[in-house]
């Protein structure tokens, strides 16, 4: 559990709404990672300058020959036998290479089970520190807190992302700030409503506006709302957070495989990014659930 900081974003537009995409999940080196969906959404990220992004663990799926998961079958088409003989570096090197044109857009990386249980095997977490390092972002760990906070310049166009912002450049008059907390995720819940409930237990146990969770390949947004009072004891008050599970990029039933979703029954997984839209002007998050390919085109 790591908290990281402060992050500001400076921007021109009075009305401006930025995403905050969750990209997690993504089990690069299995054969049944979506790679086109990736691509789909680093370009997303990239083209809209009010877009930023974590990495949320599971990045590289991390399963080698002597794991008692290894299938071959699974494994990236690819990837050849000799490149198992460096698995991390080959893994991490490719899958950079997919999120690189979007590093300057980094709120902050973390690790998901896979990488947690294979760095720890092989004495590698030093693997992480490199792509922390490359990705130009703080290290989230496998659960992490940060605070982004925007600030309107009148005239500037577009925005600007500063990573590690100076204490005096932060908790500014007029600035509008939003406290984030990244984990990677937990439970094996196979229903919808087993899975609300991880996010629902992940929301109650920490102190954030917006909680992003992954691990679990499905899309899924939830508010929840606290009362209380303000100093007086006089008036009632609300505080409404955020939460959600964002999708992955590993196809649960791909041809020419068997994957371990398919044998346990799993529902197919949903790909793709979930993304948080907050507008700092009006005090507003939302929480949007995205289905890409939807209907019939001739």
């Amino acid at each position: 559990m790591q908290p990281t900081g402060a992050r500001l974003i400076l921007y021109g537009n009075e009305d401006a709404a930025f995403g905050l995409y969750d990209v997690a999940d993504i089990h690069f080196m299995n054969r049944g990672c979506a790679k086109h969906v990736l691509e789909s959404d680093v370009k997303r990220i990239s083209k809209d300058p009010y877009s930023f992004w974590v990495l949320g663990g599971d990045y590289c799926d991390f399963i080698a020959p002597l794991d008692k998961r290894f299938d071959p079958e699974c494994v990236d088409e690819d990837m050849r036998v000799v490149d198992m003989a460096q698995l991390a570096t080959w893994g991490t090197k490719h899958v950079l290479a997919f999120l690189s044109p979007i590093k300057d857009k980094c709120l902050g990386a973390g690790i998901g089970n896979h990488e947690h249980k294979y760095f720890t095997v092989t004495a590698q977490h030093n693997v992480h520190e490199a792509v922390c390092e490359t990705l130009d972002c703080q290290d989230l760990a496998y659960s992490g807190w940060f605070d982004v906070y925007f600030e309107y310049m009148p005239g500037m166009k577009d925005c600007q992302l500063i990573k590690r912002p100076k204490a005096d450049q932060i908790r500014k008059a007029g600035q509008a700030r939003l406290r984030v907390m990244v984990h990677h995720g937990f439970s094996a819940a196979a229903t919808a409503g087993g899975k609300i409930n991880a996010l629902k237990r992940a929301m109650d146990s920490v102190d954030a506006d917006l909680v992003m969770m992954g691990h679990l390949h499905e899309q899924i947004a939830k508010a929840t709302v606290s009362l209380g009072v303000d100093d007086s004891c006089q008036v009632l008050t609300h505080r409404t957070k955020m939460g959600m599970i964002t999708g992955t990029y590993l196809r649960g039933y791909a041809m020419n495989q068997t994957g371990y979703g398919e044998m346990r029954g799993y529902p197919p997984s949903v790909l793709g990014a979930s993304r948080a839209i907050y507008q700092p002007a009006e005090m507003v998050l939302t929480v949007e659930n995205r289905a890409d390919g939807v209907g019939l085109r001739f």
